[in-house]
């Protein structure tokens, strides 16, 4: 049997914050135990947020975005680098057109551009990522690496290497879309 992991932050990893929502007091020895504020622990800035956390900004991660915003759900969107679609814009060579036509690639609620090809280019696809983006005015928290996230008392915990995050549930979108749901009502 496997023994359950303590939550004590590592040597990269350890609190500086969370995000607040209205069930704080309900849940008060959840955010004592993990914010500090005991004997001989510093305590740090706690907050919740009140809504999912998408990690990765793109294209899964856009998607959820849009989705949650047309639902009028708040969420925050962490991306480790400094743009949106990332791969694309820097791991990807500038001749990939996408192998797939338009109609199956393209994300919810905002088609391709009518004069782009039935392929596009990269160029043409890290454009259309951007101004999905900007017509959802999706913000993500850029720079902002995401390390592990657990599941402690039924909240889940997004650790990054200076930083993580508690809610009542995340959601991964991250190369795969992964989904890591709890309960979103």
């Amino acid at each position: 049997m496997m023994e359950k992991t303590p939550l004590r932050p590592s040597v990269a990893t350890y609190p500086l914050f969370f995000f607040f929502s209205s069930v704080v007091e309900e849940h008060s020895a959840v955010v004592e135990d993990v914010c500090g504020g005991k004997e001989g622990r510093n305590p740090v800035n706690c907050q919740w947020i009140h809504g999912p956390i998408i990690v990765g900004a793109g294209p899964s991660g856009l998607a959820v975005s849009a989705c949650l915003k047309q639902n009028g759900i708040p969420f925050l969107i962490l991306e480790r680098s400094n743009c949106v679609a990332s791969l694309w814009q820097e791991k990807t060579y500038d001749r990939l057109k996408l192998h797939l036509p338009t109609q199956f690639c393209q994300l919810p609620f905002l088609c391709f551009p009518e004069d782009f090809p039935r392929y596009p280019t990269k160029q043409q696809f890290i454009s259309y990522m951007e101004s999905y983006a900007t017509h959802f005015s999706i913000q993500p928290r850029f720079k902002q690496a995401v390390e592990r996230a657990e599941l402690i008392d039924g909240f889940w915990m997004v650790f990054q290497p200076r930083t993580f995050s508690l809610n009542n549930f995340s959601i991964a979108a991250y190369r795969t879309c992964t989904a890591l749901n709890n309960e979103i009502s």
